[in-house]
């Protein structure tokens, strides 16, 4: 039986147009690369302009890859944790987060709409207390957010978030002027929006001297 043959030959179109233009490409991949330091560099700019402010002081930054992200969105994320609090070994740490707002999930009309919200992971001893409590505190803080939760009781954490109200082009053309620091400001201002939280989680995850 005679296999199939492509009448393309080995490359398909896109292949094709990329051998033909592999210098272009190339110089695209590498500015790909560069943009993306840059853009990280962005949010390294969000944590700074957080940590001067009272109740982020002291704090870290952390992005968690898409493959790591496994929580309740499948995108990667930012999150901002206190170093005086709790946080279990090899797993994400409590914290204050954005959500689906790289590049990949920005640019795809497909993926869910960027967020922010809130996650906590208690101690194991008195987790199962601590997050109903925490649920019911952290909804007073966010009323009139269209806020979701993660839906699995049996889960060791508590996850909840709501949608920016900047649709994705809104961000982008914020990402372009004014050397990115409109979307600095607007990353910034979202997550300060939740510092009411900041108690509510000390009062739950602060080490233990």
């Amino acid at each position: 039986m005679k296999s199939r043959i492509n009448k393309e030959g080995p490359f398909s179109s896109l292949g094709q147009w990329l051998i033909q233009n592999w210098q272009r490409a190339r110089r695209m991949e590498m500015e790909m690369k560069l943009v993306g330091e840059k853009y990280d560099e962005l949010f390294e700019r969000v944590a700074e302009r957080l940590r001067r402010l009272p109740g982020f002081h002291n704090s870290e930054v952390y992005r968690i890859p898409r493959e790591v992200y496994r929580v309740s969105i499948d995108e990667a994320s930012l999150i901002f944790h206190r170093r005086c609090w709790y946080s279990r070994p090899g797993y994400w740490p409590s914290g204050l987060f954005l959500g689906g707002v790289f590049l990949n999930d920005l640019t795809a009309q497909s993926s869910d709409p960027p967020c922010v919200g809130v996650f906590l992971r208690p101690r194991r001893s008195g987790g199962i207390v601590a997050r109903p409590e925490f649920r019911a505190k952290a909804e007073r803080f966010l009323s009139g957010k269209k806020v979701s939760w993660t839906p699995d009781e049996k889960r060791d954490y508590e996850c909840g978030w709501y949608p920016l109200p900047e649709p994705r082009e809104k961000l982008l053309e914020m990402l372009r002027a004014g050397g990115g620091e409109p979307f600095v400001k607007c990353m910034a201002d979202h997550v300060l929006r939740l510092k009411p939280l900041i108690p509510v989680l000390d009062q739950i995850l602060l080490k233990k001297r």
